[in-house]
């Protein structure tokens, strides 16, 4: 996009929950409502509101490297005044608190696969 449209950008977030057999379960969608319109921050969005909809158990599966850096650095990596989305962060830390850390696995994947290679990866 062109710099001098910037503020006309906009984005979307989405999640899938799929079975073991990649069989689609449920999906939930909507734009971001987050003031920074960017893939980041949609992409953190998303992550939330898979939390916020998850069962006993979940396993985020995404291809965005700053969720998954984030999810590693924990709260304290994510939460400072001075990080990049740090209020977001601390929703998504108040979630993972609730249901406990050990019931959430965050799992690195390559964007836009064919189903053949997702089931393959595993």
């Amino acid at each position: 996009y062109d710099n001098d449209y910037r503020w006309l950008v906009r984005a979307g977030w989405a999640v899938v929950s799929v079975s073991s057999m990649l069989e689609v379960e449920a999906i939930a969608c909507g734009p971001s409502p987050l003031p920074v319109q960017d893939v980041p921050s949609a992409e953190l969005f998303a992550f939330f509101m898979a939390l916020s909809f998850m069962g006993p158990t979940i396993t985020i599966c995404t291809d965005c490297q700053m969720v998954v850096d984030g999810w590693e650095a924990g709260e304290a990596g994510t939460t400072h005044p001075n990080k990049a989305y740090a209020e977001l962060w601390r929703q998504i830390w108040r979630r993972v608190v609730d249901v406990g850390r050990e019931n959430v696995q965050v799992v690195k994947i390559a964007a836009h696969q064919s189903r053949r290679a997702a089931f393959n990866h595993g």
